[in-house]
């Protein structure tokens, strides 16, 4: 897993926003969270069903640390997420968002933002605090490793004890 944090001056600009189509039909946009969350950007193109199942499993066994951080998932796949995955309507709907991005160009948009050449069969991960600025991303050919989530949770916890209000 390679990680990349944001220098403060990078910091202190808004992460580019995007306006998808979630799994049921409605677009949600990074500025429908803007002063309400804090927020994980999975993006998930190259990564396999299964692989994708595991993931939103390991986010869903950790949606309370999640929510103790005032923190929101959004998956943003490049194809159409397996049925099982996008027909939530139960509480982990509520807990994490599977986004559209076919043809890739709003993960393309997001790995512009990180220095070098971006493996484009590595999932990617951004970690934005509620006013929608990124603190972190992180590459990992492993997504579905569950110590990962403890990276995710320990910088959401860092970003509350800056921000919380």
């Amino acid at each position: 897993m390679k990680r990349v944090q944001f220098p403060g001056s990078q910091r202190r600009a808004p992460a580019p926003n995007f306006r998808l189509d979630s799994a049921a039909g409605k677009p949600v946009a990074l500025v429908d969270y803007r002063d309400r969350s804090n927020l994980v950007l999975f993006f998930a193109d190259g990564v396999d069903d299964e692989t994708l199942r595991r993931v939103m499993d390991n986010f869903y066994a950790r949606r309370f640390d999640y929510q103790a951080q005032n923190a929101r998932v959004l998956a943003i796949v490049d194809a159409p997420p397996p049925e099982e995955i996008s027909a939530g309507e139960g509480p982990e709907a509520r807990f994490a968002a599977v986004l559209a991005d076919p043809g890739g160009s709003t993960r393309a948009t997001y790995a512009g933002l990180l220095p070098g050449e971006i493996d484009d069969g590595a999932a990617l991960f951004f970690v934005l605090d509620r006013y929608g600025t990124p603190h972190v991303a992180f590459l990992s050919d492993r997504p579905d490793d569950p110590a990962i989530q403890d990276e995710f949770i320990d910088w959401l916890f860092g970003i509350e004890l800056e921000c919380p209000e």
